[in-house]
């Protein structure tokens, strides 16, 4: 319990959470940034300290949509790039991140920069 209660009290702490949004922006507005540039099919999505990059020309909807327009091959080539630059990630098309406390915006920066590098190699 006095575990518990120190993480409520003394690391997730409003401040805390301020972090977490901008981390989140920064991701989100990065990944999306790299998706416009290079025209890839898809957008970046994301709600408090989750996100991820969304390979599909439409919006998800519903589990339905997902399963029917989701580009598995193109979820599952992101993911390997980023492991093999040192960002790693839940696998699989449903998730790619989730932030904690002890994220930083050059955390954010290697996300993105993976995801630039992916996006251009994609595109050459």
């Amino acid at each position: 319990m006095a575990a518990a209660r120190a993480s409520l009290e003394q690391v997730l702490t409003p401040e805390a959470y301020v972090n977490l949004d901008a981390l989140e922006d920064r991701l989100l507005g990065g990944c999306q940034d790299v998706i416009d540039r290079y025209g890839l099919p898809g957008y970046s999505v994301g709600i408090g300290a989750k996100g991820c990059v969304t390979f599909s020309p439409e919006r998800i909807v519903d589990y339905e949509s997902f399963k029917e327009n989701q580009d598995e091959e193109l979820s599952q080539l992101s993911w390997l790039y980023n492991m093999n630059r040192g960002v790693y990630m839940t696998p699989g098309r449903e998730e790619e991140w989730t932030l904690s406390v002890a994220h930083t915006t050059e955390d954010c920066d290697a996300f993105v920069a993976a995801f630039d590098e992916m996006a251009s190699d994609l595109t050459a």
